[in-house]
């Protein structure tokens, strides 16, 4: 199936093989800008695949030694590119580790993640960031979208309201963006949140390792009330250690047996950067 209609793209997902949805989002308009010959993108990635050809159709969710790969390119010269793009850093250490021994003949693997994140051996790499300024210079309306979709929904840049933060990527985003900032761009992390009721959470944000080698700490939205209500604040929860400024636990996390919380009371305008940075 190619991609030449965007509604079909960014609308197909194949359930069950152990994707991301939000990430096969990303591959569909990647895809579709590829085979509709977006001239600078084209030119970025098959620049660095070094004389890759003319694009001729693409794939997503590709089964290759039998592992999934986000992309498969085609070229008019019978090469191809298997892409396989991140949207969290170190997010999936046994997956990182197989597609180092995946074999494909006659292709090259390229791997899209963030500045600093180094791709499995064999692998060469482009960045969302030069893809975002890439496409952030575009005359094409569409390929102008997604560049700025780049700069806010996966690398995290600007502000955040709390509707966006409960609609779109971005809060994901901003957590990713201000914790590779901190503690560098090997740090684990995930994204979290509670199962949406009615359009809420009790939760929603950010689970990460810090300087340490598990996940034991969390950052994020928690709604202030039961019954859930619109309200939210910011908290930083830390399952082993005490926290500076610590502050009672929200009462729709006690399911948590986390030992230290704190935050910054409701929010009342956009979360940006230093709200975050001020918690860390």
């Amino acid at each position: 199936m190619t991609n030449k209609n965007i509604f079909e793209a960014l609308s197909s997902f194949q359930a069950g093989l152990g994707t991301d949805p939000f990430e096969n989002y990303c591959v569909s308009a990647l895809a579709y800008l590829l085979e509709t010959k977006q001239s600078q993108l084209t030119e970025l990635l098959t620049s660095v695949a070094e004389c890759f050809g003319t694009v001729k159709e693409t794939h997503c969710q590709v089964l290759v030694d039998d592992q999934i790969v986000s992309l498969l390119v085609e070229s008019t010269n019978n090469k191809r590119l298997f892409i396989k793009i991140n949207t969290q850093t170190n997010n999936n250490i046994e997956e990182r580790t197989k597609l180092q021994t995946l074999k494909a003949d006659n292709a090259v693997l390229l791997w899209i993640s963030f500045k600093g994140d180094t791709p499995p051996s064999n692998w060469v790499s482009v960045t969302w960031e030069q893809i975002g300024e890439t496409l952030g210079t575009s005359s094409e309306k569409l390929a102008l979208e997604f560049g700025n979709f780049i700069q806010t929904d996966i690398l995290g840049h600007g502000s955040v309201t709390v509707q966006q933060a409960l609609k779109t990527n971005k809060l994901y985003a901003l957590g990713g963006a201000v914790i590779r900032e901190k503690y560098g761009v090997n740090t684990e992390y995930l994204n979290s949140a509670s199962q949406a009721i009615q359009g809420e959470f009790r939760y929603l944000g950010t689970t990460f390792s810090g300087n340490t080698p598990d996940l034991q700490f969390w950052i994020g939205i928690v709604n202030q009330t039961l019954p859930l209500s619109s309200h939210y604040q910011l908290i930083l929860a830390s399952k082993n250690t005490e926290v500076q400024n610590p502050v009672d636990k929200p009462r729709v996390t006690d399911n948590w047996g986390w030992k230290g919380w704190t935050g910054l009371g409701e929010i009342t305008t956009s979360l940006e950067h230093s709200h975050y940075k001020d918690l860390l």
